[in-house]
């Protein structure tokens, strides 16, 4: 039986739930049910951009009792704020060369963490290649794990490209072999 860990519903706190949040829960009601009918288990994980926006309008509460109404209630809900506590994780299994370099400098010298980097970060800590015992995440469902096998991202198109960025990240560490283990479900 293998592990499967979705993520979904990736938004700002500047954002409000919408459409587009329907039509990702309905692809998650059908990957789920694809899923476990294998016998195989998932999670089911959201982040939330707190890190970025200036402006916090998402009334957190309210989304996440969306997500329920919708089928789609979250095992691990995480802010994006909380991965930047992994930076020195990260550069550890990077190997030395341009990506990390860029990181490295881009880091430093802007002091903000972009969100490719981020999002390299939780992609390995739901895979179980970083330790997530220093972050703080909501854990909605008990028996549920954290770590899983394989991911499942079902993202808005919109995100494609600091995807691509993530990817390139963790091509560039010493568990490349892991991005066979991600796969993405974009939508508009």
């Amino acid at each position: 039986m293998k592990k499967f860990s979705i993520e979904y519903a990736h938004i700002y706190v500047d954002e409000i739930f919408d459409e587009s949040f329907i039509e990702i829960a309905n692809e998650v009601k059908r990957l789920t049910k694809k899923i476990t009918t294998n016998g195989d288990e998932v999670s089911l994980c959201v982040m939330i951009d707190d890190y970025n926006p200036i402006i916090h309008r998402l009334k957190i509460d309210e989304f996440i009792e969306s997500l329920e109404k919708e089928g789609v209630a979250p095992d691990f809900v995480i802010f994006e704020s909380e991965l930047i506590k992994m930076k020195k994780d990260i550069m550890a299994v990077l190997r030395d060369g341009k990506i990390k370099r860029y990181y490295e400098k881009y880091i430093n010298t802007k002091n903000h963490f972009p969100c490719s980097f981020l999002i390299a970060v939780w992609y390995l800590m739901r895979l179980g290649v970083l330790s997530s015992d220093k972050v703080d995440f909501y854990r909605y469902n008990k028996e549920k794990e954290f770590v899983a096998e394989k991911l499942v991202n079902v993202l808005q198109s919109k995100y494609t490209k600091v995807e691509d960025k993530a990817r390139e990240i963790i091509e560039s560490s010493t568990v490349s072999e892991r991005l066979s283990d991600i796969e993405y479900k974009f939508v508009e």
